[in-house]
């Protein structure tokens, strides 16, 4: 087992990384390099990177080993061996590049910093040191000495011919190196997996006209006013329990009392980030969407239309109506108080029962469930509609990240194929594991599918 690496305050050490930095100044740390541009489109050292992270800010740093990497963060099979499969080794390396890319380039003033010390697959957390400059003043440049001027020959060009003559070659140098750069990043861009596009079909064509209508819920939001807000506020007083709980993350002072606001138009952030998911996979193969918030959608926006629908269905009428004809279908559960996924529903009962709940690491062990169907268009044009739900928040950026890996669909295929479908079939549900932490999901794995009847 590897040594427990300290903290280190950018090249100090310190005795204790707890009595350091707080579990909320990691926390920030992390979302800062989950969500940057240099990790974009690095799925898997995401993956791999929350999921370490998460485990040492838990205080189980010490359970963090190459096999629970593989199995739990990446999605390997439970007979993973590590002599067989580097996976893990390749990708910290590839993660400790990317980390040192990012806070090179992207974020060189971060107040944290994560680090993956070689030898180890634990992450360490380092503060800067209040006596370092934000950043390092850049050093003169030295100026060569003039070159004295040569003497032309008899019937030469110019000077200033001659140095025209140079700008142009130069110029003409940097076009074809430009346009042979810009051809090559153009034809490296545009082979994304085949298995990916096979599985999205219409959704990623250039001019697939996606629609991404995203479910916003009901909730009451607590403010502090000086004063009694405006009736259009449409806002009640608070109980005195509230002020205890806003204490806690907010000061209030001791002329404001709390109120709270009913909003209708929010978005899950699970289901934000969803989205944000499905707009990369979109965008990567040159395809376009819209998206709109489902209070200003309707379902006749849907005709001839392909469509992302995001959300649970008790946010999401629509959703609601569409997962209630048959196969999976998610519920909460009255009697033992938790969010499921039921189904197929093949008679009176349930055949299987998928339960949202928390395990012995205080982690979120939930489920996703991916519905495709065959969209509505006239003159026999084909259309797709994408419908992402599940039993928590965290569910639809699992269930989006599931449906934009191609290890993962080929695998799914696999299991079509295996059915006697020659390829993804018209209508199906697939079920998908997540393990999360908050709303961040750590790691997302097959667990079931079933083909619907198309409608």
């Amino acid at each position: 087992m590897p040594e427990r690496i300290d903290e280190v305050e950018y090249g100090h050490s310190v005795s204790s990384s707890l009595t350091k930095l707080s579990p909320e100044e990691k926390k920030r740390a992390l979302e800062s390099v989950l969500h940057s541009r240099t990790f974009t489109r690095s799925e898997q050292l995401r993956a791999f990177l929350r999921y370490v992270c998460h485990l040492e800010m838990a205080g189980r740093g010490e359970e963090i080993s190459e096999y629970r990497i593989a199995v739990e963060a990446l999605g390997r099979p439970q007979n993973y061996t590590t002599a067989e499969d580097s996976a893990v080794r390749s990708r910290a390396h590839a993660l400790r590049g990317k980390l040192e890319e990012f806070y090179t380039n992207e974020m060189p003033d971060a107040p944290v910093r994560i680090e993956m010390i070689k030898g180890s697959y634990r992450p360490s957390f380092a503060a800067r040191s209040p006596e370092m400059p934000v950043s390092p003043a850049p050093r003169p440049i030295p100026v060569p000495p003039p070159i004295p001027p040569v003497a032309e020959p008899a019937g030469s060009p110019s000077p200033a011919l001659s140095r025209r003559w140079v700008f142009v070659l130069l110029g003409a140098a940097c076009l074809a190196v430009t346009f042979t750069a810009g051809m090559w990043t153009r034809g490296f861009i545009a082979r994304p997996d085949s298995i990916v596009a096979e599985a999205w079909g219409p959704l990623l064509q250039a001019d697939g006209n996606v629609l991404v209508s995203v479910a916003s819920h009901n909730h009451m939001q607590v403010k502090a006013r000086t004063r009694q807000p405006d009736p259009i506020e449409s806002a009640v007083e608070a109980p005195v329990e509230v002020n205890d709980w806003y204490r806690k993350y907010f000061p209030l002072r001791s002329d404001q009392k709390l109120y709270l606001m009913f909003v209708d138009t929010s978005t899950r952030f699970g289901d934000a980030i969803g989205a944000s998911e499905v707009f990369q996979t979109i965008a990567r193969y040159r395809g376009s969407s819209q998206v709109f918030p489902e209070r200003l959608v309707t379902e006749a926006m849907f005709r001839n239309r392909n469509v992302v629908l995001i959300g649970m269905p008790e946010n999401s009428p629509i959703a609601d109506r569409l997962l209630s004809g048959g196969g999976f279908q998610v519920a909460f559960d009255e009697a033992i108080h938790r969010e499921t996924i039921i189904g197929p529903r093949r008679g009176p009962s349930a055949s299987n029962t998928y339960i949202s709940q928390r395990n012995g690491s205080n982690l979120v062990e939930s489920h996703a469930l991916i519905t495709v169907l065959p969209g509505e268009g006239d003159g026999g044009s084909q259309h797709r509609m994408l419908i992402l739900s599940g039993s928590h928040s965290s569910c639809t950026i699992g269930a989006a990240e599931f449906f934009s890996s191609a290890s993962h669909l080929r695998e799914l295929l696999q299991r079509f194929r295996r059915e006697g479908y020659p390829g993804f079939p018209s209508a199906y549900q697939v079920v998908v594991g997540c393990t999360a932490a908050s709303v961040l999901p750590l790691s997302v794995r097959y667990e079931s599918h079933f083909v619907l009847k198309s409608r």
